[in-house]
């Protein structure tokens, strides 16, 4: 069982496992679980923290209490400040531009590594040869991934397209034969004209790519009984959000910084925790996030949850 949802789904377990085998391996975990702790007091202990951004500095882009006070003193301080988040739906120029109205200055290219971003630098570095893209995600997606050279389609022309798969087939869905990926990113906009047209060129063999966990959470829970969605979700997805350690290598090789030396702070048990964990970072779990009381010592007790190093209410508190 992995907390950081109200349900536990058979896709935690292999989108972790999936997380785990491409982990470093983990001299960080916990065994025992922590008491509570205030962030301010173990400010001292690392040079570098790596933060989630949902649930841990704001929500809906409001800050959770004095969040960017924190962050600014970090900052001020000499400390590396990174801001890793599972979000694809803006791309990276706007989600910065989230931070400047809330009065925090940062610089995109060193600082700020969210899923679209990663998910372009991933293909753009691993595989060249795609160069045609069916995108189910928002325009934020399709905006880093046409940075890197790679064309899209799907995405916002599809979102008011009906299909039945009871009565509908290949033929309905005006699928071009030049495509050479999928990318699955979190779609509120997400229909079965989508899956559909996803599916069929799974079927053809064309590579599926998936930015993170909420990209599946949103299929499983808008469409439990499409015939599409359950064939898109029945092989193992590759992830190239958390918690594939991928974007914390990255933020390695772009900023000098090191795992021994860093603090990862999040929300989630799942992304965040158990992603620090098998980053060789020491974690601070907040809740201010989705992940309630209960949910945090319900984990606690679970043998298989990695504990984090330290637990508190916020990164303000």
């Amino acid at each position: 069982m992995i907390i950081g949802r109200s349900r536990y789904r058979s896709s935690f377990r292999k989108i972790l496992n999936i997380g785990k085998a491409q982990a470093f391996s983990s001299k960080m975990a916990i065994s025992n679980p922590p008491g509570f702790s205030r962030f301010s007091d173990v400010i001292d202990s690392y040079d570098n923290f790596v933060f989630d951004c949902d649930g841990v500095i704001w929500e809906s882009y409001n800050p959770i209490g004095d969040s960017f006070r924190v962050l600014e003193n970090l900052m001020n301080r000499g400390k590396k400040v990174i801001f890793l988040t599972n979000l694809s739906k803006l791309p990276r120029r706007e989600l910065a531009q989230k931070f400047e109205d809330n009065g925090l200055k940062i610089d995109c290219d060193q600082q700020l590594f969210n899923a679209s971003y990663l998910a372009a630098y991933y293909l753009h570095n691993n595989h060249p040869e795609i160069k045609n893209m069916y995108v189910i995600g928002g325009s934020g997606m399709c905006e880093e991934l046409n940075n890197v050279g790679i064309n899209t389609f799907g995405s916002v022309e599809d979102d008011n397209k009906d299909f039945n798969p009871q009565t509908q087939g290949e033929a309905d869905l005006s699928l071009p034969n030049d495509v050479q990926g999928i990318m699955i990113a979190k779609d509120i906009h997400l229909n079965p004209f989508k899956l559909a047209r996803a599916n069929i060129l799974r079927k053809r063999g064309i590579p599926m790519f998936f930015t993170g966990v909420h990209s599946v959470f949103v299929i499983e829970d808008m469409f439990p009984q499409d015939p599409n969605a359950r064939q898109l979700l029945s092989q193992e997805p590759l992830m190239l959000a958390k918690p594939n350690p991928f974007g914390f290598k990255l933020i390695m090789n772009k900023t000098g910084m090191k795992a021994s030396e860093s603090l990862m702070v999040g929300d989630r048990f799942d992304s965040d925790i158990n992603f620090g964990a098998g980053c060789n970072m020491h974690t601070f779990f907040v809740l201010s996030g989705e992940t309630s009381r209960a949910e945090m010592d319900q984990a606690f007790e679970n043998p298989d949850q990695v504990n984090p190093t330290y637990w508190g209410e916020s990164i303000s508190t």
